[in-house]
């Protein structure tokens, strides 16, 4: 529910929690917005689609697809 300076407040099944944490990792599955990202098409000069965008990415993949799209423009 909200990360703070001394950890993470959370809800479990048995109600809302605190775990105390020096450092937090916020990684949670996400949903591409190819919609929003197709809208660019033909408002700009050239627009590509790269990383989650297309789908699901490895930081290797999505750093690759970023550096590629770039150097073409």
């Amino acid at each position: 529910m909200e990360i703070t300076a001394n950890g993470v407040k959370i809800k479990n099944k048995s109600g809302d929690d605190f775990i105390t944490a020096d450092n937090v990792v916020y990684s949670v599955g996400m949903r591409p917005l190819r919609e929003l990202a197709e809208s660019f098409y033909g408002i700009v000069y050239d627009a590509r689609m790269v990383g989650d965008c297309m789908g699901a990415r490895r930081i290797n993949e999505a750093t690759h697809e970023g550096y590629f799209a770039g150097a073409v423009i």
